[in-house]
């Protein structure tokens, strides 16, 4: 069993208004489509930076919280290293988005700051995320 075969409903998420929604929520997606739909959007964000070169439509933590949910996915650990180069961060701005996602108890480094890994509030949000999305597409 990998993260991502939980579904996790947050407190307060509410089911969606339209009962055949609410059917397939209350059934849950399969983990390999909220991989899959991570997949795609972290290529699509890669694809958004290449295209328009502009820092100010990038989104660090997004990213890395987009590879830290697809490692876990893919039973992979995420070197801090690894992270940057995948994602085309410095190491200092990479540093900056793992400490903003663990400061909002998302992701936390491992003892010697080389691994970073999604805490399991971030696994959580992530899949309630991706839930939601895949329902609204």
């Amino acid at each position: 069993m990998t993260m991502c075969d939980n579904v996790v409903r947050l407190p307060g998420g509410g089911a969606p208004e339209s009962s055949a929604a609410s059917a397939e929520y209350d059934s849950g997606i399969a983990a390999a489509e909220h991989h899959a739909f991570a997949l795609r959007m972290h290529r699509f964000s890669l694809a958004r930076d290449a295209l328009f070169q502009m820092d100010a439509l990038r989104n660090p933590e997004w990213d890395i919280l987009l590879s830290l949910y697809i490692a876990g996915c893919e039973s992979l650990d995420a070197p801090f290293a690894s992270l940057c180069v995948a994602n085309r961060l410095s190491a200092e701005v990479g540093a900056a988005a793992v400490q903003s996602l663990s400061s909002l108890s998302l992701a936390q480094w491992d003892e010697g700051r080389v691994k970073v890994a999604l805490t399991e509030r971030g696994l959580a949000q992530m899949n309630q995320f991706l839930q939601r999305v895949a329902l609204s597409a």
